[in-house]
């Protein structure tokens, strides 16, 4: 081993094939460094991007649900107003049937108080008729 050592050292030859396999020996650790950073930095960078896509699915999902929960609530208000405008005419249609319905009786107690001679009111013809 340490006469090839010795030749390649001694002679131009030598020098220039250790130089080539050196050289050679260098840009191989070189590509395998590389690789090996490579790699590494490809790994780094997939776990980067998985997070970053990872908050933004929860972030697109968030909106969505964002989304949803504000439709849904658009929904129960619309809702919640018609129910009340219903309410609302009821209460309305209500309050109109009672006033009817008592104008009706006031008008009726009326017209019952103020007819004494169509037959329908007791009188003294009917107390005569009673007593035989």
């Amino acid at each position: 081993m340490t006469a090839v050592l010795g030749w390649l050292l001694s002679t131009q030859t030598g020098r220039l094939v250790a130089s080539l396999v050196g050289g050679a020996a260098l840009c191989v650790a070189a590509y395998l460094g590389f690789t090996l950073w490579l790699a590494a930095h490809d790994a780094s960078i997939r776990r980067e991007m998985t997070a970053k896509c990872a908050a933004e699915e929860a972030q697109m999902v968030s909106e969505a649900e964002h989304a949803a929960v504000a439709a849904q609530l658009a929904e129960e208000r619309r809702q919640r107003e018609l129910a009340s405008q219903i309410t609302e005419d009821a209460r309305k249609r209500a309050e109109a049937a009672v006033r009817a319905r008592d104008k009706a009786r006031a008008d009726l107690e009326a017209r019952i108080a103020a007819d004494t001679a169509d037959g329908c009111s007791w009188n003294e013809d009917d107390e005569k008729w009673r007593a035989r």
